[in-house]
């Protein structure tokens, strides 16, 4: 399903009846994420319309070229909020990246937003973020992306990746894929991106994770569209 908010054609995906709950995910992925996340939570949980969006860039949702800041983001998911819900109130969960944009989507238009969840946000002031460490599995599967990605390594959790969050580039390559979960070797895979925006501050520098991003990227952060 698409929907057009503003510059931005989005995808989408829904399920239920009821008040809409909008569920942001995280960077370098799509909705099919969170989807596999949230949805098991919902089954018993009438009333409610969950809504899932591929974020602009990412998925199926193509990010134009005139698409350069973190702004331009906002502003897109403010006005697919407005078009999918009817402009009624909503709910709102984020994960990770989808987490930062779902605290200013509250900031912004707090009489909408009536119930705000965030799982693994980027906060501001947060610097102390622990070391990467396998806690599960062998730490032989998969290949050094998905290795540097979870903390749980077995096959149950790289098989569900694949289902949920990778998107190769070829049946060949899911093949190998699969089989490297049976086998324990590597293979590679490729997250399905349309265009990846690359955020810099005024200066040109690039923000790390779990830096200061909210009071600066809603107002000043912005990059030629050209790059």
């Amino acid at each position: 399903m698409e929907i057009r908010a503003g510059q931005v054609v989005v995808n989408y995906v829904e399920h239920g009846t009821g008040r809409p709950v909008l569920v942001l995910h995280g960077a370098g992925v799509d909705h099919r994420e969170a989807e596999a996340c949230f949805e098991p939570l919902f089954d018993d949980r009438a009333g409610l319309r969950r809504i899932y969006v591929d974020l602009p860039g990412m998925g199926r949702t193509a990010a134009p070229e005139n698409l350069c800041s973190a702004d331009d983001v906002l502003e897109a998911l403010l006005n697919f909020a407005e078009e999918a819900t009817g402009g009624k109130a909503h709910l709102l969960i984020g994960h990770s990246a989808g987490a930062y944009y779902a605290q200013a989507m509250a900031a912004k238009r707090p009489a909408l937003v009536v119930g705000l969840a965030l799982v693994c946000p980027l906060l501001p002031g947060l610097r102390d973020v622990p070391e990467h460490r396998r806690i599960a599995g062998s730490g032989e599967i998969g290949d050094d992306v998905s290795r540097s990605y979870f903390v749980i390594q077995t096959p149950e959790m790289l098989e569900r990746y694949l289902r949920y969050v990778a998107q190769p580039r070829s049946l060949s390559t899911r093949q190998r894929l699969i089989e490297s979960v049976n086998t324990g070797s590597s293979a590679p895979f490729t997250p399905r991106l349309t265009r990846v925006q690359r955020w810099s501050w005024p200066d040109g520098s690039t923000p790390r994770l779990g830096m200061s991003l909210l009071q600066t990227s809603w107002t000043t952060t912005r990059m030629p569209c050209s790059q």
